[in-house]
């Protein structure tokens, strides 16, 4: 269950992402496509992503350095699958130009990724703390 449920987390947060990036690209391009197979693109783009996302993360970190090689994987792989994705999608070309955009792009709805999640948690963290603190205030 808690697999299923990080992995929806992972992918409404992603595919927003996602979705805001093919957005803000969309305004400094030219590139036009059918509205029905862009959102299928992007929900797709959102479950393989949210899946490798949910996998990886699932990992229970046991130091500061499997931490930061796992999240290089993390970014490597995803950078791969959208490569390929955004290959076969017609988002970008099949060029070193066209890896090196989509790496900026996975680097970009990583970090808006990051950003989101750190202040859900932070939000959580905050919430547990004053419990705990009121909890033991009371005593």
């Amino acid at each position: 269950m808690n697999f299923i449920k990080r992995f929806l987390d992972f992918f409404t947060t992603i595919t927003t992402c996602i979705l805001m990036i093919v957005a803000i690209s969309f305004v400094f391009s030219d590139y036009s496509c059918d509205a029905g197979v862009l959102l299928r693109n992007i929900i797709i783009s959102g479950i393989v992503t949210a899946l490798i996302t949910a996998v990886i993360y699932g990992v229970e970190f046991r130091s500061k350095k499997q931490f930061v090689l796992l999240t290089l994987l993390h970014y490597l792989l995803l950078s791969i699958v959208m490569i390929i994705l955004g290959i076969n999608f017609g988002w970008i070309m099949a060029t070193l130009k066209g890896a090196v955009q989509m790496m900026l792009d996975v680097a970009a709805v990583y970090a808006m990724v990051f950003a989101i999640s750190y202040f859900i948690e932070k939000k959580e963290t905050d919430k547990l703390n004053e419990a705990l603190e009121k909890k033991y205030r009371d005593k």
